[in-house]
């Protein structure tokens, strides 16, 4: 027997989401629950960060398979669509394109970058509380639901919006094979992925949708200038105090390559693809 909407809410499902957006130590970072932060955030690391998905074998690779979702007829709504990994191919695929941040400096930083696409427009505005008045052919979101405490009406409001189908994307395990063996070697307490899609497949079903779930296979390959840059950026997810430098560092060169002075560390993960066929229910 599946839930009703209101005891979704307190499903305990709905909790763990909720719990995975708090930190490690309990307490809830101001990005969290604060816009305006988030937005600070986008804004500065669009001023320092440079940004060239086109060559990006992992990003054409994901947005080939988001493609095959949509058809070119589609009027399409993205949430959250961060720097535009996705927007301008969907653009570029889709009769219509509406994207819907509540970043400014984001919708901002997409118009710049939109070569004045006249099929492609932008909405400022929070996804989980908004009540849309349009509806469109196909409604996606991409690794965009980290800081969607209310995730309840956000999954609701996809179904709702959408006339043809629903599509989350969201980034899965495995973790990097050197924190598992810092784990097990070492003892090393590990910042592991709090929230997964199965999560999201399970509210969903929560609220009698029964949704599917396709795993794409993803091997990427990030290149460190310098040796320090890959012990630091490879230990972010460390949560012991007392480490072994050299054994910690022993256990991340494993798994690089030195070439021609830099270093390169290549894993894999998967791409969990959750799409449904929306429900038709009362608002």
């Amino acid at each position: 027997m599946q839930l009703t909407k209101f005891s979704v809410y307190e499903s305990d499902r709905v909790k763990k989401w909720q719990e995975g957006l708090k930190e490690w130590d309990g307490s809830i970072s101001e990005r969290m629950i604060n816009d305006r932060a988030e937005d600070e955030f986008w804004q500065q690391y669009l001023e320092k960060m440079s940004f060239n998905s086109v060559n990006d074998p992992v990003v054409k690779q994901l947005q080939q398979e988001l493609l095959a979702f949509l058809n070119p007829n589609d009027s399409v709504m993205e949430i959250g669509p961060g720097w535009g990994n996705y927007t301008f191919s969907i653009a570029d695929y889709v009769k219509e394109l509406t994207c819907m941040d509540c970043s400014p400096s984001i919708i901002r930083y997409l118009q710049r970058q939109s070569d004045a696409r006249s099929n492609l427009k932008f909405i400022e505005g929070k996804w989980e509380y908004e009540r849309l008045t349009d509806n469109y052919d196909a409604v996606v979101g991409i690794n965009c639901f980290y800081r969607m405490h209310n995730i309840v009406d956000g999954l609701l409001n996809m179904n709702d919006s959408a006339n043809r189908l629903a599509v989350i994307g969201m980034s899965t395990g495995p973790e990097k094979p050197h924190y598992v063996e810092l784990h097990r070697k070492l003892g090393y307490e590990i910042k592991w992925r709090r929230k997964e899609y199965i999560d999201l497949l399970n509210i969903l079903y929560e609220l009698g949708i029964y949704a599917d779930c396709k795993l794409v296979p993803i091997t990427k390959t990030v290149t460190y200038e310098t040796y320090e840059d890959l012990i630091k950026k490879n230990s972010t997810k460390v949560l012991s105090k007392d480490i072994d430098k050299l054994e910690t560092e022993k256990i991340i060169l494993h798994y690089a390559k030195k070439i021609n002075g830099t270093y390169e560390y290549t894993y894999q993960y998967h791409m969990a693809f959750i799409y449904w066929k929306p429900i038709k229910r009362t608002r």
